[in-house]
Order: structure tokens, then C-alpha cells, then sequence
């Protein structure tokens, strides 16, 4: 995956996810913002790499109104009789209100999801930028970096 690239997929897959303050959402439609970045990531020690992009994205969200930003957290369905016990953990590690908020699980069929987002595997991190149509305007793989913000500002017309 090239960062920058739109994708070689027809948009962001339709999922159904929860935030960590109990929000039922279908993505992507049911994304607040006008524009939406999704930090996609699958294991938990990917966590440093989603948290290299949050003070950068905090800053851009206040640069372009209408850009929202939102952890996803893809769980392998057979992982959902145990749902609560992940997602509490996860709550339990995150005392502010407003990141649990933007924190989605989505426990779903992860080869389904990545062939969906023509991505190889779960051992990186992916980043979208999408409308509530789902169209993907902007992808990037990893922890944040200045080429990949550069690019991210071009897409969202701040450059």
C-alpha cells in the first residue's frame, strides 16, 4: 500500500462497530464528520503507532472543519462471546471520555476486511480518509511521519 493512494477497493467497507462509550455505529455511513479518518488496528501493541498520529490529527481537525477522526479496532468475530471483557479493558485503560468516543470495536471476519481494504495483514496499522459515502480519498500504513502528513494535508486541501 503507497501512502497517499486512494486504494485499489471501491470504498470503506460497510461494518458494524461500537464505540467504547456504547454508540452503535454502521460504518461509514453513520461517521459524524464531513471527511473521516480511520486509524485502523488490529493488535495491542499496535496502540504507540495509532498514538504517533493523535496530536497531529487533533491539530488538523482544528485546521479543517468537518474532519473527524476515529480509532477503529478490528476484533476477529470469534472473539465476540467475549466482547465486554475486551472492550472493558479497553475502557478501563482510557479515563478520557472523549477518546472513547472516537474508539470503535468492530468484531468481524478479518480476511474479509482486509481483502475489502487490499491490505496483506494485520501487522501494521492502516489509515483511510473517507467521506460518509465511504469513498477513500487518501490511505497511509503506520506510525505517523511527516511525508505521510504532507500528503494527508494535500488530500485535505490544506496545502
Amino acid at each position: 500500500m503507497s501512502t497517499g493512494e486512494p486504494a485499489t477497493i471501491s470504498g470503506f467497507p460497510r461494518l458494524e462497530a461500537r464505540s467504547l462509550d456504547g454508540r452503535a455505529y454502521q460504518l461509514p455511513e453513520d461517521l459524524e464528520g464531513h471527511l473521516n479518518l480511520l486509524l485502523v488496528g488490529f493488535e495491542w501493541w499496535q496502540q504507540r503507532l495509532i498514538d504517533s498520529w493523535v496530536p497531529p490529527l487533533e491539530e488538523l481537525a482544528g485546521r479543517r472543519p468537518g474532519l473527524r477522526f476515529y480509532e477503529l479496532v478490528a476484533v476477529p468475530r470469534s472473539r465476540l462471546p467475549v466482547r465486554r471483557i475486551i472492550d472493558g479493558g479497553m475502557v478501563a485503560g482510557i479515563p478520557d471520555r472523549g477518546v472513547r468516543a472516537r474508539t470503535l470495536t468492530a468484531y468481524t471476519d478479518l480476511g474479509k476486511l482486509l481483502a475489502a481494504l487490499d491490505l496483506e495483514g494485520t501487522r501494521n496499522i492502516a489509515l483511510f480518509l473517507t467521506d460518509r459515502a465511504g469513498r477513500i480519498s487518501w490511505r497511509a500504513a503506520g506510525a505517523h511521519s511527516a511525508a505521510d502528513q504532507a500528503a494527508l494535508e494535500g488530500a485535505l486541501g490544506l496545502r
